[in-house]
């Protein structure tokens, strides 16, 4: 066997042991971006906040920036009146509750939806 000979075996192991080390660190990136991606999502993040006398549809607008929550109203809802609201917490209906006390405004969650409606208190 030559030398030639000798190196082009050496080359041939040399490249499929490398393309099983790309194919194992490919798998295992895969892996750990699929995990991390779902432990996100089933992880909620807490809201925070920190109002006196805002508009609600600011608050509103903060809880949606801060969550994955939308919310839906429609011109019965006065969006203009002052509340205030200080809370951290991740439970979204918590937060809301303490968005809404001492208005007239009800709400009920559904999936990523907060519809507020009349007739709360």
């Amino acid at each position: 066997m030559t030398n030639f000979d000798k190196f082009k075996t050496y080359c041939r192991k040399f490249c499929v042991q490398t393309r099983l080390a790309v194919r194992i660190c490919l798998s295992i990136t895969a892996i750990t971006t699929f995990a991390t991606q779902a432990a996100a999502q089933n992880n909620p993040q807490e809201i925070r906040l920190d109002f006196n006398d805002a508009a609600l549809s600011q608050v509103l607008k903060s809880i949606e920036t801060q969550s994955r929550y939308t919310f839906f109203y429609n011109n019965d809802i006065d969006v203009t009146q002052s509340v205030s609201a200080h809370i951290a917490s991740s439970d979204i209906n918590s937060v809301v509750t303490a968005v809404l006390k001492g208005t007239d405004i009800a709400h009920r969650i559904t999936d990523n939806r907060v519809v507020l409606f009349v007739g709360g208190g």
